[in-house]
């Protein structure tokens, strides 16, 4: 819970530092919550402590997405919306899948590690993302960042 909370800045955050830099954070705090599980061994205060970030590093994804979407055009906000809450429901149904049965055929360390793989991915994708964004010369497409309605500024720009 006290991770969910502090996720409610996130939105803040996305209109000041852009929604790239604080989907760096949130990608961050899930890594170091998955480093926390892989050393936390019997640990119920590291284990609090792991799910805490990893409420953040999710919670404050989720609001940059949608903060994304719901600054797009309008008439693509409600398809935009359903294909990008299908697409986190069935992505974490098939993590939470190949988890499970990791679990049950490794155990705790190799699930752990299945999912900092599937942050890397996230990393690499962020990354690709970041890159390419940076060499439209600085126009920003408002389909994939929009502008940032409480600043009134394109978002994605630092400052």
């Amino acid at each position: 819970m006290p991770g969910a909370l502090a996720a409610r800045y996130s939105g803040r955050l996305t209109d000041r530092y852009g929604p790239d830099t604080v989907n760096i954070v949130g990608l961050a705090s899930a890594g170091i919550a998955f480093v926390v599980f892989v050393f936390a061994g019997d640990s119920v205060v590291a284990l609090v402590i792991g799910c805490n970030l990893l409420g953040y590093g999710t919670t404050s994804a989720q609001i940059v997405n949608q903060t994304r979407i719901f600054t797009g055009p309008a008439a693509l906000r409600a398809r935009l919306n359903t294909v990008y809450i299908f697409a986190l429901f069935a992505s974490g149904a098939i993590g939470s899948s190949i988890g499970l049965a990791l679990l049950e055929a490794h155990g705790w360390t190799v699930m752990v590690w299945e999912k900092m793989a599937f942050l890397a991915v996230e990393a690499l994708s962020l990354t690709v993302h970041s890159v390419r964004q940076r060499r439209t010369s600085g126009v920003q497409n408002s389909a994939e960042t929009g502008p940032c309605v409480a600043v009134g500024r394109p978002v994605g720009k630092g400052g």
